[in-house]
Order: C-alpha cells, then structure tokens, then sequence
C-alpha cells in the first residue's frame, strides 16, 4: 500500500516520520546509538522499542551540540518507562563495549531507574577512574538526577561513591560530607536533599560547584585535590567500604571533565525533553 504525503507518493511499510519529518526507509541512526543498541542486541538483552530509539538519539544529538557528551567519560541513563530494560540499562552508554555495570544486594529497577534498598543495594559500574580521559583532578563532574528522595537517614543516600573509600561523594542530603577529589569534607554545609538534579563540578581553582537543580552554590574553601580522587571504582548508591547504603531513586549518572554552568543548565533542559518524550 502506498500513501501520499505533501504530493509525495511513499511505500507505508517503508517510512518513519519522526518529530514532523518523513524518513523513506530506515531511521538514519547516529553511530554512538547504534553502537548503544548493538552491545545490548550481542548480550541479549530487550531492546528498547522504536519510539525509545530514537528518544536516545535525540538526547546525544543535544549533548552534542552542548559540548557535552564529548566531555563525559561515563554516561548511564537507567530510565526507560520499562521495566523489562535493567540490562540494557547497565550499558555505559559512552563506551558501550566496556564492562558491564553490576548490581548488588537489593536493588529494585522501575520505569523512572534504580533504586536502593538502604541495606545492602548497590551498583558497581566497574569503571575505574584512573582510566579516564575526560575526569581530571583539576577538571571533574559528577551527579545525576534523583527522582525519589532517600529517606534511609544520616549521610546514606549517595548518588554516586567510590567503592573502595567515600571519595567522588555526591550524597543526596544536607550534608558537609560531598566530596569531589578529595579526602576531606567541605566547610560548609550543601543541602542536595529532595528530588531533582545533584551535580557537583570542580575546574582548576580551589572551588566545587553544587548544581541542585537551578541554583549553584559554591563552596570557595574545598580542600585542595588528592590524588585519592583519580584512582577509585565508580559506584552508586553506596559507601560500601563503610556499608552506608542509601534507598533514593537515580534516573541518571553522568561522570567527566569539567561542565560549565550553562552545561549544567543545558545537560537538565535535554535530559528533562528526553523524560518527555518517553
């Protein structure tokens, strides 16, 4: 059966139309999301369907365009509005032919991510820092958005940990203990309690930037980096190596070299457009 579209005649079996735009065959898919789809089609794993596809594409176009997506060394989106994708969210999205990340202990998957148990859940991305070419002392990001608050108590809900020691801390509390490549805590108290983006960036001044959602605060008496803060597993959720576990809900992780404000900015308008499209 054919159709027929402003005066153009189209096989219907044969066209895509994608945000107004008519696609004669196959979607034209960017390499980083075919490479995305193909490490998830060569485990095994459910793929996300069409419509989710091309949602991926449009989110690493838009990081593109920002500067972004070039300065991550990790990227993991774990919400998919479905819940048959846990696997294929545990692919590292900026190096999908890596090691896969682990879950551990009581972890929950949902349409919106992850989520903690508070007693023993985690996730261990099995990355290690050290090999980052993006993630510098003097140049570093790292956060992710919460979608539901941990209530688990004290210091427990950390987005995102070193395994091994409580360094690259972003701790979704009011709390001194945020830490980005350092052993020590900030002066000053953060509040990254509720729900929301928590993103901490480090450039190559004595400061941290705490991004909750549109504010930033700055915290112009951090300690200065230790090596402690290069050579460390990336993990979320816990501080396993003092067993603190948090039970919030982590959406997405993103893990580099230095954003700018407007990066931030830019990084939660395309991620909010790509929750919308879902």
């Amino acid at each position: 059966m054919s159709i027929i579209i402003n005066s153009n005649t189209y096989k219907a079996s044969s066209i895509k139309i994608v945000d107004g735009k008519i696609y004669s065959g196959s979607y034209p898919f960017q390499t980083e999301t075919l490479t995305l789809l193909s490490r998830g089609k060569q485990e095994g794993f459910n793929l996300p369907n069409f419509n989710s596809q091309v949602t991926i594409d449009v989110l690493i176009q838009q990081l593109k365009s920002h500067g972004i997506w070039q300065q991550l060394d990790v990227y993991y989106n774990f919400s998919y509005n479905d819940t048959s994708l846990a696997d294929f969210s545990r692919i590292n999205w900026k190096s999908p032919f890596s090691a896969l990340a682990t879950k551990n202990g009581g972890m929950a998957y949902t349409n919106q991510g992850w989520e903690g148990n508070g007693v023993d859940g985690y996730i261990d991305t099995n990355y290690l820092t050290s090999v980052s070419s993006n993630y510098k002392l003097s140049g570093a990001t790292i956060g992710g958005y919460v979608y539901k608050a941990n209530t688990a108590g004290g210091v427990s809900g950390r987005i995102a940990c070193a395994i091994d020691t409580d360094r690259m801390t972003v701790i979704n509390t009011s709390t001194t203990r945020h830490r980005i490549n350092t052993a020590s805590n900030t002066s000053v108290t953060v509040n990254l309690s509720g729900l929301g983006y928590k993103i901490t960036t480090k450039d190559n001044t004595p400061n941290a930037r705490y991004h909750y959602n549109n504010s930033t605060l700055t915290s112009t008496t951090t300690p200065t980096d230790t090596a402690d803060g290069n050579n460390r597993r990336l993990g979320l959720f816990a501080s396993v190596s003092t067993s603190v576990y948090g039970n919030h809900g982590l959406s997405t992780l993103i893990f580099g070299g230095f954003l700018s404000e407007t990066q931030v900015g830019q990084f939660q308008s395309s991620y909010n457009n790509y929750l919308s499209r879902l």
